[in-house]
């Protein structure tokens, strides 16, 4: 690994700025390196031509370093400099107290000092601040010695040895104040807990040490993938199943076979297109629900099907395969497509420089020690972190703050079910409340862009209606956990990684929050600029540019964002494109509107709810919101009420929640292991609290969002 990366990875995300500018330091050296190789092709130039007429040498330009060797010097003095006094004054405001508590504690003069969980958390934290000095120091010197050999390896100078005599009189060179502290505090922490044993010490506070740094410097997206790859090597090793992926497969191609040449009464001799995107419907569904090959890759399937099944029209004749290819590879980078681009790369901002931990920690460290209030914390923590960091990430976020609280808890106690469950089941409703919450508002949201016909649901719109919602089920579903997981524990410890104070803001995380906030601002006001701005997806862009563009974020994290989500929702975009564009919606849609002539609206509108709360329990939100929200628009269309059926429809897709496979929350809690390997969670538990809970999603969807759609005018 590059030092330079060393230093980004190792680095206390608190003390970034106050590191030696490695990189900075090195494009100089470049600098002087590229300049000297200048010189020397001139030089060998002149040896060349010397022999020829003055008159007729090369034009030779004169090359002088020495600007490039003063900057050099300037910058290397400068970062020096600041190392050595951010080093002292870190020194001075951490080893004098550490060492005072530590020799109290050797002396047994223990009555004025706390209780044993105080002085533990005391020694914890002291042991952390102090390791992380000592990393701060050791990073800096070994950066100090690489710049400097790389410098005298450029010039051929011998700068090292002069240069090293001075590093190595500044204290942080050799950090012995820290490390004498250190062995304080280990000697201290031996006294109380593990009866003088050093070396058991040294352990214990080694293992806190690796907790607090993977707690403190992980990234939602970096998490979620450590997830998929380590849930793909617990997995025992079993024979692969090429059978049955075939057998899948064929089914989904004789499906579509049979109706694709099979008279559907449905459909005339003038309406062939419209039966073969049925056809192309029915086999990239079944891809899609049987997960025959990965979501994604069934995505960039359609618009290869659509085009060389000829199925878009124009006009009410076949679309040529040119102008189809154009229009359905286009609908895959949609607005929607860079709206949730945008959500994530929010999301990856606030992850990467600590904001959402930050937060969530000061969140938490203020409710109190009551199991009930706790709980109720993390289930609104999971709820409105979702609204703007997608159910995804709030998803890892509740996680990773509540797993501190977990590790305390007995292994078999309920209320850790209650916080893994109340987790899930949060940033499953949490992911009705904004368009970019989750991908089936995203998919709804551009169904409704898409047709003409029905007038779009904007930002600000999508937020009142389905934050009340979430808000009410978020809390009848705390209410309904504590009563199941009722537990005889009255008070409940937080760890130091949940009960430590937040660090002041930084200039970094001030410019993420500021460019976050405006971001939303100007989706909540989207109508007043709609000439200017034109689509929500262009707003999307923003955070995009500014974060990556400024190196708040870089091409690590770029490749890191979910983009299997990404294309999953373009290819259901691609899918809704084809199926509009062949009239196979009008007519499904007509022949709806016979079908339930006479039928309550009502009525109606709560039997669909229920229908998807099926369906999406059993197979990805998403994609059951590809395959059905379209056919659920016609319908809406039917009673004239498009926005109002759609929209109930899409937070029904989030809150389904009666499997573990019913949604990347419920995915993620039935992965939190014991330290034995053990899952705290299993089937059953989802049966029982996540079935009854669907339930009361679509019944609230249909009673209390109902009400607020109607006083929208939906």
């Amino acid at each position: 690994m590059k030092f330079s990366k060393q230093i980004e990875y190792n680095a206390v995300p608190e003390w970034r700025e106050y590191y030696i500018k490695y990189k900075a330091l090195k494009r100089i050296i470049k600098k002087i390196i590229d300049a000297s190789r200048l010189e020397t092709r001139q030089s060998l130039m002149m040896m060349e031509h010397e022999e020829l007429p003055a008159e007729q040498h090369p034009l030779i330009l004169s090359v002088d370093t020495r600007h490039e060797q003063e900057e050099f010097m300037r910058a290397l003095e400068s970062d020096l400099s600041m190392v050595d006094s951010f080093y002292t004054e870190k020194e001075d405001d951490i080893c004098p107290p550490a060492a005072d508590l530590a020799q109290k504690i050797m002396k047994n003069n223990l009555t004025t000092l706390g209780s044993l969980d105080q002085l533990r958390n005391a020694l914890h934290q002291f042991y952390l601040n102090l390791s992380e000095l000592r990393n701060y120091a050791k990073l800096n010197a070994e950066g100090f010695r690489k710049i400097v050999k790389k410098y005298d390896k450029s010039r051929g100078t011998h700068m090292g040895g002069w240069f090293n005599e001075r590093i190595h009189t500044r204290p942080f060179f050799s950090a012995t104040k820290v490390d004498d502290t250190i062995s304080l505090v280990q000697a201290a922490y031996a006294r109380l807990f593990t009866r003088s044993d050093i070396e058991k010490a040294k352990d214990e506070l080694s293992e806190y040490l690796h907790d607090m740094v993977i707690y403190e410097r992980n990234t939602v997206w970096r998490d979620m993938l450590r997830m998929e790859r380590r849930n793909k090597s617990v997995k025992p090793k079993q024979e692969s199943k090429p059978l049955s992926t075939l057998i899948s497969f064929f089914a989904a191609v004789i499906a579509a076979l049979i109706l694709l040449v099979t008279p559907i009464p449905l459909f005339d001799d003038e309406q062939w297109e419209a039966q073969k995107c049925l056809s192309l419907m029915v086999f990239v569904s079944a891809m899609w629900a049987l997960e025959i090959i990965p979501l994604y890759v069934t995505s960039f399937l359609v618009p290869f099907l659509v085009v060389t099944m000829s199925v878009m029209l124009e006009n009410g004749e076949v679309m040529p395969a040119a102008k189809a290819a154009s229009t359905i590879l286009s609908s895959m980078a949609g607005s929607v497509i860079f709206l949730i681009l945008g959500g994530f790369t929010m999301a990856a901002a606030l992850s990467k420089h600590r904001l959402d931990k930050d937060l969530a920690t000061a969140i938490l460290s203020r409710v109190g020690q009551k199991p009930g209030n706790i709980l109720l914390a993390v289930m609104l923590l999971g709820c409105i972190s979702s609204m703007w960091i997608s159910n995804v990430a709030g998803a890892l976020l509740s996680t990773s703050v509540i797993m501190p609280l977990v590790q305390e808890l007995p292994p078999k106690s309920r209320f850790i079910k209650a916080l893994l469950l109340g987790c899930a089941y949060s940033c499953n409703i949490g992911g009705m409340t904004t368009p970019i919450a989750s991908p089936q508002n995203a998919i709804a949201l551009d169904f409704l862009l898409k047709d003409s016909s029905v007038a779009p649901v904007s930002f600000i719109q999508w937020v009142l209606i389905a934050t009340p919602t979430a808000l009410v089920l978020t809390c009848l579903s705390w209410a309904f956990l504590m009563f199941y997981y009722r537990t005889a524990v009255t008070s409940l410890t937080f760890p130091p990684q949940i009960s430590k104070a937040s660090h002041q803001f930084t200039s970094t995380q001030w410019f993420v929050i500021v460019v976050n906030v405006f971001t939303v601002l100007l989706w909540c006001l989207e109508s007043l600029f709609d000439t200017f701005i034109g689509a929500p997806g262009v707003i999307g862009l923003i955070p995009v540019v500014i974060f990556f563009g400024c190196g708040v974020l870089n091409k690590e994290d770029f490749n890191q964002l979910p983009w299997h989500v990404v294309y999953l929702v373009a290819g259901g975009s691609a899918l809704g494109t084809a199926v509009k564009n062949s009239k196979l919606l009008d007519i499904v849609g007509s022949a709806l509107s016979k079908g339930l002539s006479g039928m309550s609206m009502f009525l109606v509108l709560f039997c669909l709810v229920l229908f998807i709360a099926i369906i999406t329990s059993c197979i990805s939100h998403t994609v059951g919101a590809s395959i059905l929200i379209p056919m659920v628009l016609e319908i809406g269309k039917s009673y004239g009420h498009p926005r109002l059926f759609v929209m109930a429809v899409a937070m029904q897709c989030s809150g389904a929640m009666a499997l573990p496979v019913s949604g990347f929350p419920n995915v993620n809690s039935i992965s939190i292991l014991s330290e034995t390997g053990a899952p705290y969670l299993n089937t059953k538990d989802f049966l029982k609290t996540g079935g009854p809970l669907t339930i009361l999603v679509a019944i609230t969807c249909c009673t209390l969002g109902y009400g607020i759609m109607t006083a929208f005018s939906f």
